[in-house]
């Protein structure tokens, strides 16, 4: 809901809940199985229209949703070129401190790609309007490595 609730913050936002979903996934015994594209599909759209209706509680924000079959970092770099996105937020679900320390490998995966600015939302995080925000650096490469345009965008956003 952190997202939901940040929109309402930021005029002519909308929102786009996404899932990238492969042909393939380990059943609970660890065995391989194939399954149904058009199942899984459905499957991942369901949970998103859900989320999409808990959302539409909090914000006047615009919700989509989009499930697509696909390798994430792939389907991601695309969707953001596409939808000239300014920002993507994932949360960490890892259930344990040090899971949240670790982050999910997917998570970790799409800021290493540097595919658009990343939100990284803790679990049990709350909205408050953001007021301050901080930029750090090592200072190494700092002209190549800082993509200003992004950053000024965002403050002002």
């Amino acid at each position: 809901m952190f997202a939901a609730k940040m929109a309402n913050d930021i005029y002519g936002c909308s929102i786009l809940l996404y899932n990238a979903f492969d042909s393939i996934f380990t059943s609970q015994v660890g065995t391989s199985v194939f399954s149904d594209v058009d199942s899984r599909r459905r499957i991942a759209e369901s949970a998103l229209q859900n989320l999409k209706i808990d959302m539409a509680m909090v914000t006047s924000a615009p919700v989509a949703i989009l499930a697509e079959e696909g390798h994430l970092i792939s389907n991601m770099e695309k969707l953001c070129q596409l939808q000239n996105m300014d920002l993507i937020i994932m949360g960490i679900t890892g259930s344990t401190r040090l899971d949240q320390i670790l982050m999910g490998s997917n998570t970790l995966h799409v800021i290493q790609q540097e595919i658009c600015p990343v939100m990284i939302i803790p679990p049990d995080a709350q909205y408050r309007k953001i007021n301050t925000a901080i930029f750090a650096s090592d200072f190494k490469d700092v002209e190549a490595t800082t993509h200003i345009k992004t950053l000024r965008k965002l403050l002002d956003i």
